[in-house]
């Protein structure tokens, strides 16, 4: 890393369309570092975003290379590690480790009174499997305090708190003092102020959705000394940091009843209800001071001309944040297939539907690529054990699926129709290969 005070800042992207973003990516990373040595540096938030990030790098330059993607808890980790380098110990506080070290403390610490709940929970049958379960549940609950209560943390180091937990974590501190994230990134924030610190010639944070308020004010602190450009996507131009769902807005006025006034005109329901993520975010990166701002929008209704299908209608009224019942009913023609809805008994069921929904897309449109189906679920794991990529009476076509793994942390599983010996899940066996390689796609490939 080195240290670059020109044309230091930080800018904000925003746009509707991941293309847009994409696109001011790329003339961004046009211009190079000073070093041909230096990667770039494009934070995301997950391997989805980068695997797609890389095709459309690649897309519009030919290649990408010597591009770095790290999640947001990994780049600050090195910040940290850079700025401080003695500071090995911070590795203490990693959940994997903490895991080990509560599960070693406990048997001695519940002998205290204020560690009641916690003997009771311990005592009975099969102790040391209980042991491990509650050590982990709490160094994951510990390294979600150090990220986004930052502050309560260090008031911890300091005595504050007479509870089992803050005895807990005053006690795993003790082996290293101020070493964990949140004293160390107080600590960097100072030595940043007083350009003591390292920093990336250029920075990019792509297509994240949400980040703790302390990684914001790093990222602030970090622009000061070097350009940052923060590429958000936003669903319309028009501020909407302050629309709240019909539940939020029922619990400020009486709690005790959470009730609902239908008569009131509200904010645009489905983005209420369903943005809050997003809403929360924009209120945070609101509070930074940005040195420019680029703004490119496609408004939905210009999208197409003719009569707007539902989709188009919902979108368009999400940008334009229209609420409240629509004045004239809108009537969906019986060719309207932009948005449905599939009632399936099982995940196996979900997974026929959609497997037999895409070969059909595929056949109609020729046009229609892999790259351009995205298929989002809510837990990739579940999804991801039950994939297949049978033929059954389909015509011989198989679909194969690139199911990314648990520990990646995607959000989507994207779908693509490839080469079977790309993909060891699909078959086993030198029959099952024979049978695969005899299919029609797979022989045109």
């Amino acid at each position: 890393m080195m240290s670059s005070t020109s044309s230091s800042g930080l800018t904000l992207h925003t746009s509707n369309r991941f293309e847009r973003l994409a696109d001011q990516l790329s003339k961004l990373i046009a211009d190079p570092l000073r070093s041909p040595l230096l990667p770039e540096i494009i934070i995301v938030q997950s391997n989805g975003m980068r695997r797609w990030l890389e095709q459309q790098i690649a897309d519009r330059h030919g290649i990408c290379s010597n591009v770095q993607f790290p999640f947001p808890q990994k780049f600050f980790h090195d910040l940290l590690q850079s700025a401080f380098p003695q500071s090995e110990a911070t590795n203490l506080f990693d959940q994997e480790v903490m895991t080990w070290r509560i599960m070693k403390d406990l048997p001695r610490l519940v002998t205290h009174p204020e560690f009641a709940a916690v003997a009771n929970y311990l005592r009975g049958e099969r102790t040391e499997l209980r042991a491990y379960e509650l050590a982990r549940r709490i160094a994951h609950v510990f390294d979600q305090y150090v990220v986004f209560r930052p502050k309560m943390i260090l008031d911890w180091d300091t005595g504050e708190g007479k509870d089992w937990q803050p005895m807990l974590w005053r006690e795993l501190q003790r082996a290293a003092p101020s070493r964990h994230q949140a004293a160390l990134g107080s600590q960097l924030i100072d030595a940043l102020k007083r350009n003591r610190a390292p920093v990336p010639e250029r920075v990019s944070i792509f297509g994240v959705s949400t980040l703790p308020p302390f990684y914001i004010s790093l990222i602030g602190e970090i622009s000061a000394r070097c350009p940052v450009h923060l590429f958000v996507m936003e669903p319309t131009p028009l501020w909407w940091g302050d629309i709240r769902s019909k539940r939020e807005k029922a619990r400020a006025k009486q709690p005790e009843l959470f009730g609902f006034d239908e008569e009131e005109a509200g904010d645009n329901e489905l983005l209420g209800a369903n943005g809050k993520v997003g809403r929360d975010f924009l209120n945070l990166i609101a509070g930074l001071t940005p040195v420019a701002e680029h703004e490119d929008f496609v408004s939905p209704a210009k999208a197409e001309s003719g009569a707007a299908p539902v989709l188009l209608e919902i979108q368009s009224d999400i940008f334009e944040l229209k609420s409240g019942p629509a004045k004239v009913k809108r009537s969906v023609a019986p060719s309207d297939r932009s948005l449905q809805i599939h009632s399936c008994h099982s995940i196996v069921r979900e997974l026929e539907v959609l497997h037999d929904h895409l070969l059909d897309l595929f056949q109609e449109d020729s046009a229609l690529k892999p790259k351009d189906i995205i298929v989002m679920m809510p837990d990739v794991s579940v999804y991801g054990k039950r994939s297949f990529c049978d033929s059954g009476s389909t015509g011989g076509a198989a679909l194969f699926w690139n199911c990314p793994s648990r520990d990646g942390n995607d959000a989507a599983l994207g779908g693509r129709v490839c080469d079977p010996l790309g993909d060891r899940r699909a078959t086993s066996g030198a029959t099952g290969l024979a049978r695969l390689c005899g299919k029609q796609l797979a022989a045109r490939s």
